[in-house]
């Protein structure tokens, strides 16, 4: 038999194009990114009433409910009152008397009370023109002589120097229809910085100058939720935008977010929305990560959650209950045994038994958590570089986790890059403890793939096998070929 070799170099190249094709559709259809379901550590506490307010309190709180039943809870005592009220939607202590209370009541008014051993006695009621005390205040702001009223009927001050004080209108004017005729206009929350008071209203926020009395509205037609201060900047909630500029009105910009939000709070670089079923997570206001809750939030609740609690957690009104959500969490536990750990000239990683990661900045004394891992996806052998961790699992599956310093930024935003494990025991990748190969030689040799949404494409051709060693430089070979025609055609990026 005779054998034409002719044309067999292009044959060849065929054969590579059509292998190369035939991987490629392989690898990309078998390419998805999976998020890990996270789950708040939070510490829950039950109530038997249905509750409908949460205030701060100092490094204590309170809680109302919709039976007019108040807690106040420090640490782990709480204490009942009974105020025979309707639902409570704020309490606020007073500055300069501790044993009295504003309490907001539905259709009751503001009212006063006074704090005697497990007892309240009511002091007084405020009534307004037009609906005596049949109106319902939602949200207090006490300063040093006048307190601010956030009502169902506008917003209205009262100074609490004064023996026979009354409430007095600011907005909206005394020609309005809310003035003349008692015509509903919602206030629904207010907050105040330096010389300015801001009320979250059912058209605009109100920008009240305390020193100059001067009023003006901001974003009229819009209703808004609630207003709140953060870095000096303000923040003002509608359903599903949130507007943040400077004090003055000044460089405003507008955040879209997912679904409608009941409330907003920001601790550190972390924005939280709450809604009526979760929390709503975002490290840069454009990617989002939803928390689900055990229990629902109370949508007619205006007092909902209290950033800081002065012990490292944020405070969350549910249906039900109170939940403690930890802003992060402990420290380096050396009573758990490290069995992996790995460094570079700046940064040091520790795993323990208990899956758990630390990381170490030089010159620093204490490790901190940053990461949990899953049970099943326990690192054997770690490198570092950076932020970036290489590991490969008790799977047998390569991986790369960047990580920041948040132990909560990590466990929410970042996402691990794993491929497919060998099919073979006696394949190992090349990143091992018994190869000991250096992330440069790793990225030399194996040329990993990412798809565009960072998932580790599955070549096997990063993995290499013990036996026999040519099998290593031909899979090798094809990974680098593969990379040259994934990098032509635009459609990956190297990690």
């Amino acid at each position: 038999m005779t054998i034409n070799f002719h044309h067999n170099s292009r044959g060849m190249e065929v054969m590579w194009w059509l292998c190369a094709v035939f991987l490629l559709l392989i690898s990309i259809t078998s390419c998805r990114q999976e998020a890990p379901v996270r789950m708040f550590s939070e510490k829950e506490y039950h109530y038997e009433e249905r509750l409908s307010a949460l205030s701060s309190d100092d490094s204590a709180y309170w809680v109302g409910t919709e039976t007019g039943v108040i807690w106040h809870v420090s640490g782990e005592k709480r204490q009942r009152f009974d105020t025979g009220l309707d639902r409570i939607y704020d309490v606020e202590r007073d500055l300069r008397h501790p044993q009295r209370l504003w309490i907001a009541s539905r259709n009751a008014g503001l009212q006063l009370w006074e704090m005697a051993g497990d007892t309240l006695i009511h002091r007084a009621t405020f009534n307004i023109p037009r609906k005596g005390n049949r109106y319902s205040p939602y949200d207090i702001d006490l300063t040093d002589s006048v307190i601010f009223i956030a009502t169902s009927q506008g917003l209205y001050s009262m100074a609490t120097n004064q023996a026979a004080a009354r409430l007095r209108l600011l907005y909206p004017s005394a020609q309005s229809a809310t003035a003349m005729t008692g015509e509903p206009f919602l206030v629904n929350s207010l907050c105040h910085a330096g010389r300015w008071l801001f009320a979250a209203t059912q058209n605009g926020v109100i920008a009240l100058n305390m020193r100059s009395r001067e009023i003006t509205l901001r974003h009229q037609g819009t209703s808004f939720r609630q207003v709140s201060i953060y870095n000096g900047r303000l923040c003002s909630l509608s359903d599903n935008r949130l507007i943040t500029e400077e004090a003055d009105g000044s460089k405003a910009v507008t955040t879209t977010i997912p679904q409608s939000a009941l409330a907003y709070y920001q601790v550190g670089a972390t924005h939280y929305y709450i809604t009526t079923s979760g929390v709503l997570l975002s490290d840069d206001q454009h990617r989002f990560i939803n928390i689900p809750l055990l229990h629902n939030i109370p949508s007619s609740a205006h007092h909902i959650v209290i950033p800081n609690d002065g012990t490292g957690f944020s405070v969350v009104l549910t249906e039900y209950a109170v939940w403690h959500i930890p802003h992060h969490l402990g420290v380096f536990n050396t009573n758990a045994p490290v069995i992996a750990a790995c460094s570079d000239e700046a940064t040091s990683f520790y795993l323990n038994n208990r899956n758990e990661l630390f990381r170490q900045q030089k010159g620093d004394t204490v490790a901190e958590k940053v990461y949990d891992f899953e049970k099943n996806e326990q690192p054997i052998e770690m490198r570092v570089v950076g932020d970036n961790l290489f590991y490969y699992n008790t799977n047998n599956q390569l991986c790369r986790l960047t990580t920041g310093k948040s132990y909560l930024i990590n466990q929410l935003f970042a996402h691990r890059r794993c491929s497919v494990s060998p099919r073979h025991a006696s394949q190992r990748w090349l990143f091992s403890p018994e190869s000991s190969v250096s992330y440069s030689e790793f990225r030399t040799i194996c040329c990993p793939l990412v798809c565009r949404r960072g998932t580790l494409i599955p070549f096997l051709a990063c993995v290499i096998s013990t036996s026999p060693p040519s099998h290593s430089l031909w899979m090798a070979v094809i990974c680098c070929f593969l990379h040259s025609i994934m990098v032509s055609l635009s459609a990956v990026e190297t990690v």
